[in-house]
């Protein structure tokens, strides 16, 4: 499990000549940890969320977040369960589901989305690597027209890099992100679909 807390002391009744054992005292992370959140704004009303985390699922390092979000326009709630393949912060597997809703007015809409990411990082390198396979099942009303359903299964990779000098008052860095990602209407997909998202920031000080 991992661990939330651990301090050491030295037990110095028992010490040896220069030998002195150490006591490690060490506090397990709650199994689970939930965080609740609630507003009030002018566009949304009345609005809550809740997050929830198991750090520790089993022996293998598995792992598993969701969030739920509530207003009266708009639903959404999403589940994410992580398997580490090497290293569990920079090699793992994401499955993700999630599912939101928005009524804005006259126009309806709702997705459903299931995502399966492969997350690796070369240490001597600074890129970040991520291919994704995601479909969407997405359901769209405006006004009295007739519903309409699209039904993606999107294939894709991605590139992110984030460099950063300066610790906490940052004086030098900067961020790329590129994603390619396509869809068939002869796999599944009602619609061709091909794009390229590329972005970029920079910080420099003089």
């Amino acid at each position: 499990p991992l661990l939330d807390n651990a301090q050491g002391r030295p037990l110095l009744d028992n010490a040896q000549g220069r030998n002195i054992p150490i006591e490690i005292i060490a506090t397990a992370r709650p199994r689970d940890i939930f965080n609740v959140g609630g507003g009030i704004s002018t566009d949304k009303g009345l609005t809550g969320k809740l997050n929830w985390q198991r750090p520790w699922v089993n022996r293998h390092g598995h792992s598993m977040k969701g969030d739920l979000y509530v207003s009266a326009p708009e639903q959404s709630a999403s589940l994410n369960y992580k398997i580490p393949i090497e290293d569990p912060l920079h090699n793992y597997l994401a499955i993700q589901t999630g599912y939101n809703a928005i009524d804005n007015n006259d126009s309806n809409s709702d997705t459903v989305s299931l995502a399966i990411q492969r997350h690796w990082t070369n240490t001597t390198q600074d890129w970040n690597k991520i291919a994704f396979l995601r479909y969407s099942r997405d359901r769209f009303q405006q006004g009295t027209e007739p519903q309409t359903t699209t039904n993606l299964l999107v294939p894709g990779f991605t590139l992110s890099r984030h460099r950063s000098r300066g610790g906490l008052d940052v004086t030098w860095g900067d961020s790329q992100l590129l994603t390619i990602e396509g869809a068939s209407d002869a796999i599944v997909s009602d619609i061709n679909l091909a794009r390229i998202t590329f972005q970029t920031k920079w910080l420099r000080s003089f």
